[in-house]
């Protein structure tokens, strides 16, 4: 973390003894040294587990998770350390807890699974503050999806546009309900005490919730981490046979794009309401129906969350978007669109040789029946370029082009000598990355 932080006990909170970027809670007086639950064993295998040892009356109860951005190589090394230092600090005690910044262990004497534990610390950056709201959206739409996220209940977003990243997550030993119970908690003292911060956090032992203006989700490029937009109209839906209508919409449209390899539009009447929508899943997705469908059920859940009543509507998944209006626009171009950049520079030789391969996948996507092309350019041997670029197909070929020759336009300008940048319609979406984000083994790519 590079920020300065400053710890904000919570009125029933324990002592604590914080070294950096670790908190460790010991409150119970010594005692014969425990026989410890053998999580060492289980931690190469797993991110998240739970374990007893000993017998009655000595029974000990352990857990530990990690953040579910982080590979079972570093959730085993942050656990490996986790364990030895709680030793350490903590000898002979009945019950401890140790925070990491991605990994939690804790054990006790008394049996707390499946007891939400929201008793814990909030964290704050004192050097800076903010008076936007967003951070406290971003973050409660996250405590509402990390219980559904199972197993291990984890939910990350990361707008790099908005320098804004965050993570909400539960450990395993709760149900959904508790998670949901615990991180509704936790995210209520944030907000008491800790919002016009440009950054905090609140540990409890059962849950934590992160907001960041600098990356710290270790994961951006994989699954566990995903990056949305949305768009809503102002106005609203003239009546409420049109909200209904948007449920059979919804339905429809996440059933059968998944077997259309990946793209579907349609239309639905409600008495006098008429509905029109579309689904497009990411080029490498058309022969994954799982992933698709998966995707497009999140988006058509944080479509209706997002944009309540509203009468027009996209949401932007990382894999996928789900677009709706109750005005007909099938073979239109869209002028909603986003842009996002990446955060760190390139040189102008690779930024311009990115552009080059960008520009050459546009005219191979317009060939192509699905609208869609990827390609990779080596730059160096540290450095590689990856791209990929798709249109809605209710497009004709020369409006497809029209709409990526936009993107491109508005990505060049915007995001000039960037390491990443993404172009979000409602007809076509450009991305680029310096790491494989698309699956090569399933979409043709082209390198130059």
């Amino acid at each position: 973390m590079t920020q300065p932080w400053q710890l904000s006990l919570s009125s029933q909170s324990r002592p604590t003894a914080p070294p950096p970027d670790t908190q460790t809670i010991a409150p119970s007086p010594p005692t014969s040294r425990p026989s410890y639950p053998p999580l060492k064993d289980k931690s190469s295998s797993s991110i998240s587990i739970n374990e007893t040892a000993g017998k009655a009356p000595a029974t000990v109860f352990g857990l530990y998770f990690c953040t579910g951005d982080l590979s079972k190589d570093n959730c085993q090394a942050c656990i490996q350390t986790a364990i030895k230092d709680i030793i350490d600090s903590c000898p002979s005690s009945k019950q401890a807890i140790i925070w990491y910044d991605y990994c939690e262990l804790r054990y006790s004497d008394t049996n707390f699974f499946g007891l939400p534990d929201t008793n814990g610390f909030s964290m704050i950056n004192v050097n800076e503050n903010t008076t936007s709201s967003r951070p406290v959206e971003v973050v409660s739409q996250l405590v509402k999806d990390a219980p559904l996220a199972q197993p291990l209940m984890f939910k990350s977003q990361a707008f790099i546009s908005e320098s804004l990243y965050a993570l909400a997550q539960c450990s395993s030993d709760l149900s959904s309900k508790g998670c949901s119970d615990c991180l509704t908690t936790i995210l209520a003292n944030i907000k008491a005490c800790c919002t016009s911060s440009k950054g905090w956090r609140f540990l409890a032992p059962s849950c934590w919730i992160r907001y960041e203006a600098t990356p710290f989700l270790q994961n951006l490029n994989g699954t566990s981490t995903y990056i949305t937009q949305s768009y809503c109209s102002s106005n609203n839906f003239p009546s409420n046979g049109a909200s209904q209508g948007l449920v059979r919409l919804l339905s429809s449209l996440t059933k059968n794009a998944p077997a259309m390899a990946g793209f579907y539009y349609t239309i639905v009447r409600e008495k006098r309401d008429m509905l029109y929508g579309l689904a497009l899943c990411r080029g490498d997705l058309q022969n994954k129906r799982e992933d698709c469908q998966s995707c497009l059920n999140d988006a058509s859940r944080s479509i209706v969350e997002d944009c309540p009543s509203k009468a027009q509507a996209i949401e932007w998944y990382e894999k996928c978007f789900v677009k709706y209006s109750n005005q007909r626009f099938f073979g239109m171009l869209d002028s909603v669109n986003r842009t996002l950049c990446g955060v760190e520079q390139v040189s102008a030789d690779a930024d311009s040789a990115t552009e080059k391969l960008a520009r050459s996948l546009i005219n191979d996507a317009v060939k192509n029946k699905k609208f869609v092309s990827a390609g990779k350019l080596v730059i160096s041997c540290s450095l590689s370029s990856y791209v990929l670029v798709q249109c809605s197909r209710d497009l004709s070929k020369g409006r497809c082009m029209q709409c990526l020759q936009r993107g491109m336009d508005k990505v060049s300008s915007e995001c000039k000598l960037t390491n990443g940048w993404r172009y979000l319609s409602g007809s076509c979406t450009l991305r680029y990355e310096t790491f494989p984000f698309f699956n090569t083994a399933i979409i043709s790519t082209v390198s130059l």
